[in-house]
């Protein structure tokens, strides 16, 4: 991982000081006590941290079976097998990753709070939603039907959770479920309601975009995805292709992730060939950077549909309303026409 490491940091021309540990716990400590300013692991290395939260993934591993050029008989074994598992079952990578490699990073780092909960309970009690198939609803009989009764079992067993049982309840309407759990009735909730997901071109390979935003349509879901160049315009053109395009918003940051630098005219440059891959009637975003009326203003003249709102609304909340209105009440002009 070290070599990996060094070479992802070296691409991206980031100075840094590589801290090799032992174990995972060492690395957790070293994290916590703010000995090291990044820690780089496998999986989802901030799972359950707090004050910490994914910056970027790198680096992959392969892994291949071996045969000797003289045992031809094997190999034919082997591809046979594959073959086999490959149609038989499907998820045998998953179930081998669970039965031997539950420990992972994901499951250990559960924050203090995590384990004693864990240690003092034997169940977890699921809220979800009746009458909400696929997802969830109660049967006759008062038992939980539906996606939720495989995707918990599904969520303990990767955490390798196994001294935990859910129970199930439903509810008629969200906002009973969620009064439950604000009164400790349930400990968590099932569908929280979300319709839309994002998916940042900068940081996903083209593949894993259209697949998500795939996934997502097929729950009714709207993927908002985040564009900045001429290679995110690429991912956004192959989730087009397979995507019905009604599900697909397209946002443009003015901020450089990179660099955290902000550059007005980088969506107003990038909005007409936006257009000609998701239609004249594309659904784009201005994202960042918009903090006053006339900033707002520009950014409705110029076609967007919508705006993303942060820092802006968040340190003068006095001025939310006249940014909205301004975006919203801005009329075409020559700006629309030069860009």
């Amino acid at each position: 991982m070290v070599d990996t490491l060094d070479k992802f940091l070296r691409a991206h021309n980031v100075n840094a000081v590589i801290v090799p540990f032992d174990d995972y716990d060492l690395l957790f400590q070293a994290f916590d006590s703010a000995q090291v300013d990044v820690l780089a692991a496998e999986g989802d290395g901030a799972y359950g941290r707090e004050s910490a939260e994914i910056l970027y993934p790198f680096g992959a591993s392969d892994y291949f079976l071996c045969v000797s050029v003289h045992r031809p008989d094997l190999l034919a074994q082997l591809n046979t097998a594959q073959a086999l598992l490959m149609t038989e079952e499907p998820n045998y990578i998953s179930s081998l990753r669970a039965k031997y490699y539950p420990v992972s990073i994901s499951s250990r780092a559960f924050t203090d709070t995590e384990k004693e909960w864990l240690a003092s309970n034997t169940s977890l009690k699921v809220g979800y939603l009746n009458d909400y198939l696929p997802y969830s609803d109660t049967t006759e009989d008062g038992s939980a039907n539906g996606i939720i009764k495989e995707l918990i079992p599904q969520l303990l067993e990767r955490l390798a959770i196994t001294n935990i049982q859910p129970l199930y309840k439903g509810f008629d309407s969200y906002d009973e479920m969620i009064a439950a759990m604000n009164a400790s009735e349930v400990d968590v909730a099932y569908k929280a309601g979300a319709d839309a997901l994002l998916l940042i071109a900068r940081i996903l390979d083209e593949n894993v975009i259209v697949e998500m935003a795939k996934t997502a349509a097929s729950y009714g879901m709207t993927s908002l995805l985040e564009v900045r160049s001429d290679d995110d315009l690429k991912k956004l053109s192959a989730a087009a292709s397979c995507v019905d395009k009604k599900f697909i918003v397209c946002g443009v940051n003015s901020r450089d992730l990179a660099t955290f630098k902000i550059d007005l005219l980088k969506p107003c440059a990038m909005l007409k060939k936006i257009q000609k891959i998701l239609g004249e009637d594309a659904r784009v975003v201005f994202e960042s950077g918009i903090r006053t009326p006339e900033a707002a203003r520009f950014a409705g003249s110029l076609g967007f549909t919508g705006m993303l709102l942060g820092e802006a609304a968040a340190k003068a909340p006095e001025l939310r309303g006249e940014l909205v209105s301004s975006f919203v009440n801005a009329e075409s002009n020559k700006n629309a026409e030069f860009w």
